[in-house]
């Protein structure tokens, strides 16, 4: 009990002994931000509330593609190709651009 007349005074030093909800409803939404876990830590057990929530899984790594591994100098032919490819085709257009004119 001690520690929730010493939170009151301090909430009336802070806004007043009278809350305005209907002009100033965000006091209401600040008490409650500013002193909710002093509260939550003064009633001698748990935190109220929602529990919280288990930290994400972790993202997948390097074990996760162990069955389809592929290797860098696979990987560069393959970009390789693709960078030929593109280049023929840029000067296919360039050649059928010359024929139409455009």
């Amino acid at each position: 009990m001690a520690g929730e007349e010493e939170l009151v005074k301090r909430v009336i030093a802070k806004y007043g002994p009278v809350l305005d909800l209907d002009n100033r409803p965000q006091e209401l939404i600040d008490i409650i931000r500013t002193f909710q876990f002093e509260t939550e830590l003064d009633d001698g057990g748990s935190p109220g509330g929602v529990p919280p929530q288990p930290p994400p899984p972790p993202p997948p790594g390097p074990t996760s593609f162990e069955g389809e591994s592929a290797r860098l100098d696979e990987i560069m032919r393959a970009v390789l190709d693709i960078a030929r490819r593109i280049s023929k085709s840029n000067k296919d257009i360039k050649a059928i651009r010359g024929h139409l004119g455009i």
